[in-house]
């Protein structure tokens, strides 16, 4: 029973608008409408002290009677009794009923009357006030303007109301009601009242939810900064001060909504109707896909310069799986399961204008929407700007439909579309980079490039726009970080920058133009207006990180540096709020990424150059750097082979031709092998390995092949291909059993093997006809001289290598392994026949072959080059020939002066083949003449490792990797093998001790040279320079080691375990006396990283043996 209080109340505001319905009404028409008002009139005035009985029901009927009502203190059939009448006088369709009803209904919910939530999913009691909000709504059918003012300011008071709350369907139904009263009414002021009430509204709601409580203070918003041209049609203002006042006294006729201590901040400025926007279950978009919506947009944003659009488009068509798959889960998200029910209203109010903003049928609804979202946008909170909800609904929701107004012709709606778009990069940066990079040359540069033809008020707008967007340096900075500094982005910063140079210098001579003079120099002028505030904004940016106080001001201010200058990710860049991604850096941070972002562009410059460049001519060997490139985008570090295989063929298609193939392979070992350099001897293991894995691939899985191949076929097939040696039985067997388990599939599965050609192995690898130069036929009657065999064998070979020498070369690397294994016998035979002419045709046939296969570049950690010259080396050691040692060492030479580009692993063998000749003479040369070689040798390790410890010549050479194909450090096995023989010279030297040898001269070049080497370890390991001498006890920095400079340290090991066992091989005088200056070289060798346990294992043993005794007997 409601307090008599209460039910004074209700009198005061019922008893007068029941009494009008009753009067106004027809006496048959509404005769039930008119007992039922008498009926709560006569329950008001004469029986206040009795209480209304419910109906006799059930148990359970009565206790949803009994529940608290949304009227005062009355219970629910209460609240129903009373609110029954003012229901049914407005759905009774009638101006004169309608009227009290409505003005009756907003003095309720005006005082606080009404309480509760209004929303048709929950319970009773919401249940009766949605009835009375959609019954409300249904009022403004009648087209009377008096009851849309009524109903506008009804709804208006059920939103700002804190005791009544609408949600879900009930407020979608609200700002429905007020968009068709918007659209429909021919009057004036009504328009505008509804524009107004639905701005009004949108703060309301919004707000609340940034507060997170219904009852956060408020107050109206400025009416004339929202008026259009056509609404301030009147000169006295009047409508203007009408919709204020309107809007301001039902603020506050609200208890504790309007507050004047409210700070300013909170100041806003700002057919067939579109039903489907205000369903809560309406499919997304007009139910059509983000790819359909780009299929139907204007023609003349499809132009092919912007290729953005198609980008944009194959992204989401790579979606439409994902979408479609989560077809069930979709459901509950269109009925919009938020936790908050605050946040619910936010979303679906938010939806609903972005589908009211795609309808192309009501031109006047298309504009509202703009208008209303631009409002919202300029006036979002933190959470509608970084909730990903809300994100997700801008990109699903908005941006479609941006992307197809901002080709709009009506310049309304540009100009709507250009601030929804300011707004976006202003403060929804963050979360949006890929629409922004879509969005901006799509509304922004497709206008201002158009120099000769240009629409004249839309480039004027974009101008404006973009004079604006300098009023935040930071948006520039992260536009041009985030786009120009990306590979896969267009360079927007750049592409606007030179947009404005070409209107500041206006139409070029001899084009025809459509712009009028006047119009020209108004576009130069805003345009350079434009370069201006650009060249400002970034003076202004620069001060602010350089923290250099303002020229004009008297006062420096301290600038907050809480923002990354160089962060790659797009910020919010408001200057009264903080934003996430927010955070300082310390100097050396900052530094490493001003690099990385040089980097990053200058990449990205020489990568547009090159596609320029291909487009126009491009080069024939570019498709393979291009391929090399793609290789070594991969990371094979720690993966099984076979694994590394899948990883690279599940990327692309590989061809059928056996070439391609090759250098596919061969680039893949490559990697591999810098990947994981401790798994192979050389990269020619790994290309022989993956030929295998790929053949046994076929063999396995291919139904064609009837006899399959076994584990110990597979195993005998690869005996000796790491580099004479066979690899581990139990890794061999273990990768058939992955490859026979789980075939590698190819790109599209359409890639076959050719077939084993089962024919003669001497055929396949196009040796008969090499071979048969030199068989004679048995049973020949005449047996040729010397000379004769000379002739006929130059005869035939000039014959076979004009023929099959283009051929021959260009083979695969599999191949000619298999052709060098029978040629490299071969040579080494006739280098060393009896026979001096023989054996002088076939070195220089060698010094050929050998020049040819030079010119063939050689991948990092191949050996190949080394195998083709090992015959020099055999035959300078076998041949007892003078000639012919002569002719190896010319040889040599001459390979090195005119192929020293392209020499890698042949090195080795050329070191060799000279270490051959210093060991035959070695007994007749005096120890001066062997300091001499010494010091020729070690100025090419010092000039080697010189190169090598260019930091800015390796980061440049690493740049152009795929270009250069240099390995990392680029001289290090010419470094290395330098050192090695230098080495061997001077322990050569104490071992001989020959005339005019001097123990102190060579004992000290033998310890400076170790030096140098365990030096050279260490500055790798350390990742800093050496100090020097005289400050030998100062600690080096340590940072952990990247994969690169473990595999140059792997690399060195070798050779400073040698130095180490030569240091060890020193007399105890001599080492005890040289032990002080390698001390501090020791230690820094047990504390540093390794690439292997090597130099460990050695250094352990060189402490034990030699080192540790010293430093006893010392003691």
């Amino acid at each position: 029973m409601a307090s008599s209080e209460a039910d004074s109340r209700l009198e005061r505001v019922l008893v007068p608008a029941l009494e009008k319905i009753i009067k106004n009404g027809s006496w048959r028409k509404h005769s039930k409408l008119s007992a039922e008002c008498k009926s709560v009139i006569e329950n008001l005035t004469l029986h206040k002290q009795c209480p209304i009985e419910a109906p006799t029901s059930d148990q359970a009927d009565s206790e949803v009677l009994s529940l608290p009502g949304v009227l005062l203190d009355q219970s629910l059939y209460e609240s129903e009794f009373f609110l029954s009448p003012l229901i049914n006088a407005l759905s009774a369709n009638y101006v004169r009923v309608a009227e009290p009803a409505l003005d009756a209904v907003q003095k309720l919910m005006a005082h606080g009357y009404l309480h509760g939530e209004a929303d048709s999913s929950e319970g009773p009691a919401s249940k009766l006030l949605s009835r009375l909000i959609y019954s409300t709504c249904k009022c403004h059918d009648l087209g009377d303007e008096n009851v849309e003012l009524l109903v506008i300011k009804t709804l208006l008071t059920a939103v700002t109301s804190c005791a009544l709350r609408i949600h879900g369907d009930c407020l979608l139904q609200v700002v429905k009601t007020c968009y068709h009263i918007y659209i429909i009414s021919k009057n004036m002021v009504n328009q505008t009242t509804a524009k107004a009430s639905l701005v009004q509204m949108l703060v309301i709601v919004f707000r609340r939810m940034e507060a997170d409580s219904s009852t956060v203070p408020l107050q109206p918003i400025v009416v004339a900064e929202l008026m259009e041209p056509l609404e301030k049609a009147d000169a006295d203002g009047s409508t203007a001060v009408f919709v204020q006042g309107f809007i301001t006294k039902i603020m506050q006729d609200i208890d504790g909504v309007f507050s004047p201590s409210t700070p300013s901040g909170g100041r806003v400025s700002g057919v067939a109707l579109h039903d489907g926007a205000f369903d809560t279950k309406a499919p997304s978009v007009e139910g059509t896909t983000p790819a359909d919506l780009l299929d139907s947009t204007d023609k003349d944003m499809l132009d092919a310069k912007y290729w953005e659009i198609s980008m944009y488009k194959t992204a989401l068509e790579e979606r439409k799986g994902e979408l479609a798959d989560g077809e069930g889960e979709r459901d509950d998200d269109l009925e919009v399961q938020i936790g908050n029910m605050l946040k619910r209203d936010a979303f679906l109010v938010f939806r609903a204008l972005c589908k009211l903003m795609a309808d192309p049928q009501v031109m006047k609804g298309k504009i509202l929407a703009l208008e209303l979202l631009k409002i919202l946008l300029e006036n979002a909170g933190a959470i509608f700007r970084t909730s990903e909800r809300f994100l997700d609904a801008i990109k699903q929701y908005l941006c479609l439909s941006l992307l197809k107004n901002s080709a709009s012709t009506l310049m309304i709606i540009f100009q709507l579309s250009c601030s929804i778009f300011i707004s976006l990069v202003s403060r929804f940066r963050a979360g949006l980079k890929a629409e922004i990079g879509v969005f901006f040359p799509m509304i922004v540069l497709r206008v201002l490039e158009n120099v000769s033809q240009p629409n004249f008020q839309q480039k004027m707008t974009v101008l404006r726009f973009l004079e604006k967007l300098c009023d935040d340096s930071q948006i520039l900075i992260d536009i041009f970080l985030n786009y120009d500094c990306d590979v896969n982005a267009s360079n927007i910063f750049e592409r606007m920058v030179n947009g404005l140079l070409k209107t500041a210098q206006g139409v070029p001579p001899g084009l025809a133009t459509t712009l009028q003079p006047p119009q020209d120099g108004t576009m130069k002028l805003e345009a350079l207006r434009c370069l201006v505030a650009i060249l400002k904004c970034m003076g202004d940016w620069m001060k602010k990180q350089l923290r250099i106080p303002d020229s004009h001001s008297k006062k420096f201010e301290v600038v907050d540096n809480s923002s990354d200058p160089v962060s790659v990710h797009l910020v919010n860049g408001n200057g009264d709020e903080p934003t996430d991604a927010s955070y300082a850096h310390p100097e050396a941070s900052e530094v490493s990424d001003i690099s990385k972002i040089e980097q990053r562009r200058a990449y990205k410059l020489e990568l547009q150059e090159g596609i320029s460049l291909f487009n126009r001519k491009p080069k024939k060997d570019l498709p393979l750097k291009v391929m090399h490139a793609y290789v070594d985008s991969f990371d094979f570090e720690d993966m099984e082979f076979d694994d590394a295989i899948r990883k690279l063929l599940e990327g692309f298609r590989l061809p059928g031709e056996a070439q391609k193939i090759d250098r596919i392979m061969e680039k893949f070992a490559e990697r591999y092998c810098k990947c994981n350099p401790e798994d192979f001897i050389s990269a020619d293991t790994a290309y022989v390995l993956a030929y295998s894995v790929i053949m046994l691939n076929t063999d396995a899985h291919n139904p064609m092949v009837k006899n399959k191949m076994s584990a110990e076929d597979f195993i005998r097939n690869n005996q000796g291909i790491d580099d004479g040696k066979d690899l581990p039985e139990e890794y061999m067997r273990s990768l058939f059993e992955r490859i026979t388990k789980n075939e590698i599939k190819m790109k599209e599965d359409n890639f076959s093997i050719q077939q084993k050609q089962s024919v003669n192995s001497n055929r396949v690898l196009g040796l008969d006809s090499i071979l048969n130069i030199v068989i004679r036929k048995p049973g020949g009657d005449n047996m040729e001289t010397g000379d004769d065999l000379m002739k006929h064998m130059q005869e035939q070979f000039k014959e076979k290598a004009r023929k099959s020498e283009h051929q021959n070369m260009n083979r695969i690397r599999l191949v000619w392994s298999k052709i060098w294994e029978v040629l490299s016998d071969f040579f080494v035979t006739i280098g060393c026949s009896e026979n001096l002419s023989i054996a002088i045709f076939g070195i220089d046939s060698l010094r050929q072959l050998s020049m040819k296969f030079l010119e063939r570049e050689e991948l990092a950690n191949y050996n190949f080059q080394n195998e083709v010259m090992k015959p020099f080396v055999i035959v300078m050691r076998k041949s007892g020939a003078v000639e012919i040692r002569e002719l190896i060492i010319r040889c040599v030479s001459q390979m090195v002066l005119s192929r020293v580009n392209n020499v890698k692993s042949g090195w080795k063998s050329m070191f060799m083949a000279i270490m051959e000749i210093y060991d035959m003479h070695r007994a007749q040369l005096c120890a001066k003449n062997t300091v001499i070689l010494f010091e020729a040798v070690h100025s090419v390790a010092f000039h080697a490792h010189k190169i090598n410890s260019d930091d800015s010549l390796r980061q440049k050479l690493q740049e152009r990797g795929s270009l250069t194909q240099m390995q990392d450090p680029p001289l290090l096995r010419l470094e290395n093998e330098s050192f090695q023989i230098c080495l061997t010279f001077l322990q050569n030297l104490v071992l001989d001790r020959p005339p005019r040898y001097e123990e102190s001269e060579v004992e000290s070049y033998l310890v400076n040279l170790c030096q140098e080497v365990l030096q050279s370890y260490i500055e790798v390991a350390c990742s800093v320079p050496m100090p020097d001498s005289s400050l030998d006890r100062q600690r080096l920095r340590m940072i952990p080691l990247g994969s690169g400079r473990r595999r140059e340290l792997t690399t060195r090991a070798p050779l400073v375990v040698a130095a180490l066992h030569t240091i060890c091989c020193l007399e105890d005088s001599s080492l005890q006396k040289c032990l002080s200056g390698f001390f501090p070289l020791l230690a820094h060798l047990i504390s540093c990283e390794h690439g292997s346990n090597e130099v460990q294992l050695a250094l352990s043993d060189m402490l034990s043996s030699s080192v540790g005794p010293v430093l006893q007997r010392s003691c």
